[in-house]
């Protein structure tokens, strides 16, 4: 094939002047496989043209696909940005340690303070004045993106000062002060910013249209044979949630199974009596409960431990460390994690791991990340199936004995 140069003497004086990449956190923000272009990216896109407008919040209910939304914007506009960086928002030790990592990553030093909110206005304005400094030195206008990830109110605090929403509120509002950063914010309470006197604009996520679930589901050669009537009748039965459409599409593939028999197995096991039950659990009962039935004791116990671990982020090798100790063989840990990814409800990814001095053999990190409905709905089938009645601190503690007491040989 012959090679050809081409040369843009103007386009290659501007590209030169562009902006330098300083960091971007996209390890974290893995878009899954089958993602499903959604009608809320189009009006994301539309608010993010606006220069005016410097925050974007995107609020629905768990499962909405607010976040696999957010990393997708964020991945395709990487170019464009100088930083792009995630803060994780579920709780407060999760926000103080993305913030300290924040600051870490752009080589700037953490602050010698015990409060959190002390840590939290120290650390932002070191930040504001390091980013508005670029901005100055290299005489370009760089721009940064900050996603604040899956915001929750920690109503268990008394103190109002140092809640979440308020670590929250307060670092928006110190970030603010660089004019050419933006903010995308997930959050399930739609009412967490109304105080706000920031501009923003509100992207409402309640799920999946219609014509978005034909679409996605289509795209699999199982549901090329089953009408749009059939997909809309199961939209009616599981709602329209992507977390929930597909959990249900993986499943009906792994059984060879049509929407007509998966809606009749679904009104069987989902637990009508409950209203705290979401339509995300009940939708999720039905490939764990298979896991559960095609696994020995010891290895559902490991699977039982999982709430109880970061589970946004598992290693590998924690998992296999609670085989080695529970069931006697690290090896069911690929089976354990095969099971969850034959049903798609986990994501796994390897990502290469960090040395400081180079090697030939370079090794990657395997880790696994959970939703919060699958652990939710993996304590729910526990308790219901487990005579022992065993409680949320009979679990801690057999990770307690497990890594702190016994030595691994």
């Amino acid at each position: 094939m012959p090679f050809f140069i081409l040369a843009f003497p103007a386009e290659t004086k501007k590209s030169s002047k562009r902006p330098k990449r300083l960091f971007h956190q996209l390890n974290d923000m893995i878009v899954v496989r089958r993602f499903q272009y959604v009608h809320q990216l189009d009006e994301i896109e539309t608010i993010n043209n606006d220069k005016k407008i410097r925050i974007i919040i995107l609020i629905g209910q768990t499962g909405a696909g607010k976040t696999q939304s957010a990393y997708w914007v964020c991945r395709k506009a990487q170019s464009k940005y100088s930083v792009i960086v995630k803060l994780s928002a579920s709780n407060r030790a999760d926000f103080v340690t993305s913030l300290k990592n924040f600051a870490i990553n752009l080589n700037l030093g953490l602050p010698h303070e015990e409060d959190d909110m002390k840590i939290i206005e120290s650390i932002s304005s070191t930040i504001v004045t390091y980013l508005n400094n670029v901005s100055k030195e290299s005489g370009l206008k760089n721009m940064f993106l900050v996603l604040i990830d899956d915001v929750h109110v920690d109503n268990a605090v008394n103190d109002s000062e140092t809640t979440l929403s308020k670590m929250v509120s307060k670092t928006i509002l110190l970030l603010s002060e660089v004019n050419t950063l933006k903010l995308i914010i997930t959050t399930t309470n739609p009412m967490l910013f109304d105080d706000c006197c920031l501009d923003y604009k509100e992207v409402i996520f309640v799920g999946m249209i219609p014509t978005e679930c034909v679409s996605f589901l289509k795209r699999s050669e199982h549901f090329k044979e089953e009408t749009n009537e059939d997909i809309e009748n199961l939209i009616k039965n599981i709602g329209c949630l992507p977390i929930t459409i597909n959990s249900a599409r993986k499943f009906m593939i792994q059984h060879k199974m049509h929407i007509k028999k998966y809606i009749k197995l679904y009104e069987k096991l989902k637990d009508a009596d409950n209203e705290n039950i979401t339509e995300v659990v009940n939708c999720q009962k039905i490939p764990v409960e298979y896991i559960k039935n095609g696994l020995d004791g010891p290895s559902w116990e490991v699977i039982t431990l999982l709430p109880y671990l970061d589970y946004n982020s598992i290693h590998q090798e924690l998992v296999e460390a609670c085989c080695h100790h529970i069931c006697k063989d690290e090896t069911k840990a690929e089976i354990i994690i095969g099971r969850f990814r034959e049903y798609s409800l986990c994501q796994y990814d390897k990502i290469p791991r960090l040395r400081v001095f180079s090697t030939d053999d370079s090794q990657e990190d395997r880790i696994i990340s959970f939703h919060s409905e699958t652990m939710l709905t993996l304590k729910l089938i526990d308790k219901n199936h487990n005579n022992k009645k065993t409680t949320d601190r009979h679990k801690l503690f057999v990770l307690l004995k497990m890594f702190f007491f016994l030595n691994r040989s």
